[in-house]
């Protein structure tokens, strides 16, 4: 017993021991992230100013390429402008040559014609006076060996006119059926004309109606088609979002078997309270930025991410829980492995003692240090971070002779002593 009393008082003092280092080992890593962080924010620092520096050049840079280019384009127009004037004062002269040009063709072309012009009415005048006499001399032979048929004609005049009035008359009567004719014609166009253009418009519209039928029937067609596709679709649909649903009814009751089960296993103190405290916000932030928090946390985000994480803030509590049962899974598997190898140790110890005693030597068997197996850190950690009782008198006592340990958060979870050995054996695979 007295062996036994020895080896617990150096696992305890070891175990202290532990804890200091613990601590201090975590008070250096939380100054070094410290340290870290401020270096990053110079890096970002000197970042920002080279962005600004390059920004200035870059501006500048473009400011010049613009007045040179625009100096560039100034010269470009006044030389075009030159250019331009210097054409039109050639065209100028161009054209005024020309004209002169034009105008003694013209003159020159005139007077060729004058010349042609009187040639030409000169020997016309002398070919027509020949004609002309020529002309009277065939007019009295004419007149001479007709004189006969003169009279032969004065009489046959007077029974054509006698004929004529006859005539007349007659063309009269004719005129006027001649126009009863053109006038019934016109009528009778008219008609037919009339009558083509209802049939055209009768042909038109059963053309018209046949078509919008045609139409209406593909459309129907294709409407029925498309129901049918939208129908079929909107069963598989249904039947996928009604097998979707079973699952999550399976899922659901799963769930809640789950939690009853695990309602079984809580403790008093845990029904009592079961969400982890933490320590109020009043002493870490000022009176500001708690006023900016709270506004914060009522104000809905705008980005999609963001509003994602809004609309699930609620379940904050259920991961915190969650969060606290697998860290203490954690570090109560990683105590039972060492309380097995603590038990192990013991047996061998015990065994070494007997044998010993056996053999009649009365010194105390010696133990060494292969009984000092270090508990883990974070079960004792855990546990006074979930102890959400009020301590009694032992307990008060005991916290003020160790050192204060700053509580676990469910962000650190991930880095404690149990946590990291369950990565190692691959205990979170399962």
């Amino acid at each position: 017993m007295e062996s036994k009393n020895h080896v617990i008082e150096n696992l305890l003092k070891e175990l202290d021991q532990s804890e200091e280092q613990y601590a201090r080992n975590f008070q250096s890593h939380a100054e070094t992230i410290d340290q870290l962080i401020v270096l990053h924010a110079k890096q970002l620092e000197e970042l920002r100013e080279a962005y600004v520096r390059d920004k200035k050049s870059l501006t500048l840079e473009a400011l010049r390429e613009e007045q040179r280019i625009l100096s560039g384009a100034k010269y470009n127009e006044e030389h075009l402008q030159t250019i331009n004037f210097q054409m039109q004062e050639d065209m100028k002269s161009w054209i005024s040559v020309w004209k002169e040009n034009h105008t003694l063709k013209s003159d020159e072309v005139r007077n060729n014609m004058l010349s042609v012009t009187d040639w030409v009415q000169h020997d016309s005048k002398s070919k027509l006076e020949n004609l002309w006499k020529e002309f009277q001399d065939t007019l009295q032979e004419y007149i001479n060996s007709t004189e006969d048929k003169r009279n032969q004609y004065a009489e046959l005049k007077a029974q054509d006119e006698l004929s004529s009035e006859t005539i007349s008359k007659q063309s009269k009567i004719l005129t006027y059926f001649y126009e009863l004719i053109t006038r019934l014609k016109k009528q009778l166009a008219s008609l037919k004309m009339l009558q083509k253009q209802k049939i055209d418009d009768l042909k038109a519209q059963h053309s018209y109606y046949g078509q919008y039928f045609f139409s209406l029937r593909n459309q129907l067609v294709y409407n029925k088609k498309f129901d049918e596709k939208q129908l079929s679709f909107l069963i598989v649909s249904s039947n996928e979002v009604i097998k979707e649903l079973e699952l999550l009814c399976e899922k659901g009751e799963r769930i809640l078997h789950l939690a009853s089960v695990c309602r079984r296993m809580e403790t008093e103190r845990e029904k009592v309270l079961p969400f982890v405290t933490s320590p109020h916000t009043s002493t870490i932030l000022s009176q500001v930025e708690q006023d900016h928090l709270e506004t914060a946390y009522k104000e809905v985000p705008k980005e999609p991410l963001a509003k994602e994480v809004f609309n699930y803030m609620k379940l904050d509590n259920f991961w915190r829980r969650y969060n606290r049962a697998y860290l203490e899974r954690a570090a109560l598997s990683l105590h039972k492995e060492t309380l097995i190898l603590e038990n192990q140790q013991l047996t061998r110890a015990l065994q070494q003692y007997l044998a010993t005693m056996a053999q009649g030597k009365h010194h105390s068997p010696l133990l060494g240090t292969s009984l000092s197996v270090a508990r883990p850190v974070s079960t004792h950690i855990i546990r006074e971070h979930i102890n959400l009782m009020p301590n009694t008198g032992e307990e008060k006592e005991k916290c003020k002779r160790q050192p204060k340990v700053r509580p676990v958060t469910c962000i650190e979870a991930n880095t404690s002593v149990a946590v990291r050995h369950m990565l190692r054996c691959g205990a979170f695979q399962t």
